[in-house]
């Protein structure tokens, strides 16, 4: 198995056991190739691996991942709004958002 191979099944295996949705659009590739040229998370140099714990706190926490690699589900998603990134997407969700 390949260095991609490997991080996109461990990318894909994390979102299953958290029951996270991966970037619809995106999917995982460009965040692999994000990690391997960086040899870190493209949002936060100071992460070294993907995944990582701190995100599946943020996912929690606003909804989605700081890199947007995760999400709590597709509604979430949906809600995301790219001129508010700093949104808190559950909070509004659960107000009848």
């Amino acid at each position: 198995m390949t260095g991609k191979v490997q991080i996109a099944t461990a990318m894909i295996l994390f979102a299953k056991k958290h029951a996270l949705v991966i970037h619809p659009l995106i999917g995982c590739d460009y965040f692999v190739k994000n990690l391997i040229l960086l040899h870190a998370c493209a949002c936060a140099p100071d992460r070294k691996n993907c995944p990582c714990m701190e995100s599946l706190a943020e996912v929690r926490e606003r909804g989605k991942c700081k890199c947007g690699l995760y999400w709590k589900d597709f509604d979430c998603y949906l809600a995301w709004d790219p001129t508010r990134p700093d949104k808190i997407l559950i909070e509004e969700k659960t107000n009848g958002y």
